[in-house]
């Protein structure tokens, strides 16, 4: 808590170029004093939200543009979702201009892609702003619908594909019914509301995805002046509760450590977040904050973790070219022997799954070593299978599951008589409380 104070007292001066610079306390914890932001270009920041009001001083300069118009039916989802999206725009990049707060990325480029608030076309928003090359994309809001919506996961999976970070908030509150939220899935950072003080903020749901928090309870930043009501001043600027404000957060921190770090993948950005996040209440990962409050200072000095194998490669349809991402290549292709290191958790990357390639009457042999406390299982697919969810099934050939942490190793035969591509699972035990470990895959023939 003290440290807390003394930041915000070394930041005040630092931000004085601002007018309303003392009124943004959240701005100092996210951003220490003496930390000036990345010389070179940062990757475009995709918003998937109802909208922004583009007429509001801090964002009227042209770094925030809004590429897709769509809205809720409903005219005061409609305007709160503008006001929601402003209020994302400005925490992300309002510019050290004079004109009134400063973002945690001054300047940045925010892309604004307007959603009817529907879990399906926030899936089409999201698949356009990868489309269009964002590096981060942070879906803005939960969505109505469905109870199930398939095309969210996919479009989350395409944009990794593509090279983007996806950032979602925890979600606001124990709603009933429970709305869809990005941050449930897979390959997802997902951002817990942080109070005044530094704990848990009520309004912020927990869960076990969850990775990272921020401030996001009582956040000064920009609203439409027509919504300017609540502080008994219509000036375009009240403070206001969210993990959406937090998230925004996170991802303008994300898009700043690609600045600095260009050549990192979606998820070694993600893992630099979380291991240098500062812990919260009991030692290790909670449902409330997840790895702790977000460190961009320390985020920007810690060293990646080596990058994973190419994500999304969850299941056979992310790496056959039967989704929307085209076909990996194939281990064992031409090579006698092929060496796959990768990266797993619990939560949201469970499972790797490799093409191995083997001629008619070939052999191979797999094996497996972890690295790190993580425990991992190997499994072996026929080439007819086209899913390895849901654990076993009549494709599958064999399985590893050797004690905790050993090292297994597997012999599969193509007995066919053509070349055929068997899948090689990699799977996070799901008995472990959530952790993220690696793993050394070598095949042989």
């Amino acid at each position: 808590m003290a440290a807390a104070v003394v930041l915000a007292g070394a930041a005040a001066t630092a931000q004085a170029a601002e007018p309303r610079a003392a009124e943004q306390d959240w701005l100092p914890r996210v951003v220490p004093s003496g930390l000036n932001p990345p010389t070179g270009p940062a990757p475009a920041i995709a918003v998937i939200a109802g909208g922004v009001d583009l007429t509001h001083p801090d964002l009227a300069g042209g770094a925030v543009a809004q590429r897709r118009l769509r809205a809720p039916a409903d005219a005061a989802a409609a305007e709160e979702g503008v006001a929601r999206g402003t209020a994302i725009a400005s925490v992300i990049g309002a510019p050290r201009d004079g004109a009134g707060i400063e973002g945690v990325l001054p300047g940045a480029r925010v892309r604004v892609y307007g959603t009817d608030g529907t879990c399906r076309d926030a899936a089409r928003a999201m698949r356009r702003a990868a489309g269009d090359g964002a590096g981060v994309v942070l879906a803005g809001a939960p969505f109505t619908g469905a109870a199930r919506c398939d095309e969210l996961g996919d479009a989350v999976a395409e944009a990794t594909g593509a090279g983007a970070l996806v950032v979602a908030p925890a979600g606001d509150g124990p709603l009933r019914p429970a709305p869809i939220r990005a941050g449930d899935g897979l390959h997802v950072l997902t951002v817990a509301a942080l109070d005044s003080a530094g704990g848990p903020a009520g309004i912020s749901a927990a869960g076990s995805r969850t990775d990272i928090a921020a401030p996001g309870a009582s956040v000064f930043a920009a609203t439409p002046f027509a919504r300017d009501l609540t502080d008994g001043a219509a000036d375009g600027y009240a403070r206001q509760d969210g993990t959406h404000l937090a998230a925004a957060m996170v991802a303008a921190a994300a898009a700043w450590i690609l600045a600095e770090r260009p050549g990192l993948s979606p998820d070694q950005v993600a893992s630099v977040l979380r291991l240098t996040a500062r812990d919260l209440g009991a030692p290790g990962r909670d449902s409330s904050t997840g790895h702790g409050a977000l460190d961009l200072a320390a985020a920007l000095g810690r060293a990646a973790p080596p990058a994973d194998s190419p994500e999304p490669d969850d299941d056979v349809r992310w790496i056959d070219g039967t989704g929307a991402i085209p076909a990996r290549p194939t281990l064992l292709q031409r090579a006698r022997t092929a060496t796959v290191a990768g990266r797993l958790d619990t939560a949201v990357d469970p499972r790797d799954v490799h093409p191995l390639r083997l001629p008619p009457g070939g052999q191979v042999t797999v094996r497996l070593a972890a690295r790190g406390r993580l425990p991992v299982d190997l499994y072996a697919w026929q080439p007819t299978a086209e899913s390895v969810l849901g654990g076993d099934g009549a494709d599958l050939i064999s399985a590893g599951r050797r004690p905790r942490l050993a090292t297994e190793t597997l012999r599969i035969l193509n007995d066919g008589p053509t070349a055929a591509t068997m899948w090689v699972e990699v799977r996070a035990d799901a008995t472990e409380r959530r952790r993220s470990g690696g793993y050394l895959l070598t095949a042989t023939r």
